[in-house]
């Protein structure tokens, strides 16, 4: 268990510390994964340029793991969902238990989208995130999707995009674009 949290916690210390880097707020961590937001001006390139350097990081990360362990972590990967939405951020809660978090449908939407960020499709964007960075990134052709509880007999169609990298950069020049090098924290 202490080594599984060690990674753990160097692991979320990049994914923080990149997300800062680039200028975001981290709201939560949610077992293995950071809940970021981003504000202000060029709120979609910056998340898409903190996505990017993070699947570089990942493999430095397993990289470096797998080296210190008998078993293959070619498993150990990252997925990324990003969508641009108006949300609600606030302390939300009853009297005594109150979370500062966010809500919204675009929430809901980054979410679906990590989840179906798998098997080489590492960073998915909404297409408003999309039309706001389609001159930085090379993605695939846009693909629709259903979003969904599991009980509703019908949800609501969006896109999708599939970030494959960035137009122009070298891998040195997007890892600088997304902000310093994440560094160790305590």
């Amino acid at each position: 268990p202490e080594q599984v949290q060690a990674l753990m916690n160097e692991y979320l210390t990049e994914l923080a510390s990149a997300v800062l880097a680039a200028g975001g707020i981290v709201n939560k961590f949610i077992g293995d994964a950071v809940l970021a937001l981003f504000r202000g001006e060029n709120t979609a390139a910056r998340a898409v340029r903190c996505a990017e350097f993070l699947t570089r990081q990942m493999e430095v990360m397993r990289d470096r793991w797998d080296a210190n362990t008998n078993a293959s972590l070619e498993f150990l990967d990252i997925g990324v969902g990003i969508a641009t939405d108006e949300v609600i951020l606030g302390s939300i809660g009853t009297a005594r238990v109150r979370d500062f978090t966010v809500l919204g449908t675009g929430v809901n939407l980054a979410a679906h989208l990590t989840r179906d960020a798998r098997a080489g499709r590492r960073i998915l964007v909404d297409k408003r995130t999309y039309k706001a960075v389609r001159d930085l990134v090379i993605a695939d052709p846009p693909e629709e999707f259903e979003l969904k509880k599991p009980d509703q007999p019908q949800g609501r169609r969006y896109e999708r995009y599939c970030i494959r990298g960035l137009k122009g950069t070298s891998a040195a020049a997007t890892a600088q674009d997304a902000g310093p090098a994440p560094v160790a924290a305590p």
